[in-house]
């Protein structure tokens, strides 16, 4: 498998934003049916994530049992797994709502689509082709920049909660 792909069903949200963050492709479903699920993996070659125990047996390796109470640990859940595709990570590269690809933005494209601070402050802003936000590196960056060197430190054995 060269692309990594996911399906994260009713619950895991914020695994997948998670995911997102580190680059992952993942699609997020709040309330499907299980034909619905299974038809999506094998239509969009996808990996389940989900809390189904039965759903990912009857699945096989097309689907990855998730347990935890909270994002950090359904990740922990997962990395195992997960560290074999380590190198195809791209952090920040994907639209945390939408999933979709982050496009570069052109400094007088922002022009009146961001406040006028951070146009004058900023140099490089990406935008979502899909949901239309814009984004920039502000200092909430700082925040998600020490989420993805957690991530990355559980995927090469430095597992810890904190």
């Amino acid at each position: 498998m060269d692309k990594l792909k996911f399906l994260a069903d009713t619950m895991l949200g914020s695994l997948a934003k998670k995911l997102r963050l580190l680059g992952i492709d993942t699609v997020y479903k709040s309330d499907p049916d299980n034909s619905e699920l299974k038809y999506l993996v094998r239509s969009q070659t996808r990996i389940l994530v989900t809390r189904d125990l039965n759903l990912s047996r009857s699945m096989g390796d097309l689907a990855w049992p998730v347990t935890g109470k909270d994002a950090r640990e359904e990740f922990l859940s997962i990395a195992e797994k997960l560290k074999p595709f380590s190198d195809l990570l791209v952090p920040f590269s994907r639209c945390l709502d939408c999933n979709n690809p982050f496009q570069s933005m052109e400094l007088s494209e922002a022009q009146g689509k961001v406040p006028p601070f951070i146009y004058s402050s900023q140099k490089i802003f990406s935008h979502c082709p899909s949901c239309g936000k814009v984004f920039w590196e502000g200092t909430h960056r700082k925040k998600m920049e020490k989420e993805v060197e957690w991530m990355e430190g559980v995927l090469q054995g430095e597992g810890r909660l904190d």
